[in-house]
């Protein structure tokens, strides 16, 4: 996955989270390439800085994306069906102890960046997305929010906009 542009919109300091990143990429990995990992009940796979992940446990309530079933490839090539899984959050599989990743928004479609809108939500290895905020002489540094490891952009740290 190669980054091809991206754009930041910081948010007020009352404002949760402090800004949103988009994203324009070559191309975003197909679900059949990526290689998951799992910790408990938590489903991880990092693809060139492309990161999907789900929380699911078999008994559990099976009812995320309405029930719908994601069929994925795990690193040693058996194939697992998750029956209603939960998105869950790039914190809460930071905390689990997988590559640190960040939600974004992010597309391959360089129409939906002028638009501004139908981005999809996803997420990007912190590491990604450090390279790609150097060049704008932007950098992420970790906090804690709720308990759970996150990133946010150093510049909204100390920010006094409302």
């Amino acid at each position: 996955m190669k980054l091809l542009d991206m754009q930041i919109k910081k948010h007020p300091k009352n404002h949760y989270p402090r800004f949103n990143i988009k994203l324009l990429v070559d191309r975003i990995p197909e679900r059949s390439e990526m290689r998951f990992q799992r910790k408990g009940n938590c489903y991880f796979s990092n693809h060139g800085g492309y990161v999907e992940y789900f929380g699911w446990g078999p008994g559990h309530n099976n009812g995320g994306f309405c029930g719908r079933h994601f069929d994925i490839i795990m690193e040693d090539g058996s194939e697992v069906t998750l029956l209603g899984p939960w998105s869950s959050r790039s914190s809460a599989m930071n905390k689990e102890g997988f590559t640190p990743s960040l939600g974004v928004s992010i597309t391959d479609d360089p129409d939906v960046l002028v638009r501004g809108h139908t981005f999809f939500a996803g997420a990007v290895t912190v590491e990604f997305l450090q390279a790609a905020l150097a060049e704008v002489g932007e950098r992420l540094v970790e906090t804690m929010h709720y308990g759970e490891p996150s990133w946010v952009l150093e510049s909204t740290l100390d920010s006094e906009e409302d």
